[in-house]
């Protein structure tokens, strides 16, 4: 059977846990971050940094998930992410989300 939204840990504010995020610098954060600003504006909600999630709900403690994270960036070459398509979902922390293009 599917899952609903209830019974999805992200779709609640009071989730617990650490999410990594890969977030951008320079004139890319400045124009996503006045995209969401004004957005937030719009629908009334609240603003959020501008990121992409590489991965979420890590309940393992903040000196695992820091000390696993400096191992993996240390391997990683940099690379740039597409978008595809923005969407939307009924849970909290992906009321509103934009897909990146799938590569190689």
């Amino acid at each position: 059977t599917r899952a609903m939204a209830t019974d999805n840990p992200y779709a609640s504010s009071s989730f617990i846990g650490h999410s990594l995020w890969m977030c951008p610098t320079g004139a890319a954060r400045d124009s996503w971050s006045a995209v969401i600003s004004e957005k937030a504006r719009e629908l009334g909600t609240f603003c959020f940094p501008p990121h992409i999630t590489l991965v979420a709900g890590m309940l393992t403690p903040v000196e695992d998930v820091l000390a696993r994270t400096k191992l993996l960036a240390a391997k990683l070459k940099p690379y740039a992410f597409e978008f595809d398509a923005v969407q939307q979902k009924a849970v909290y922390f992906q009321c509103v989300f934009a897909k990146m293009k799938e590569t190689e």
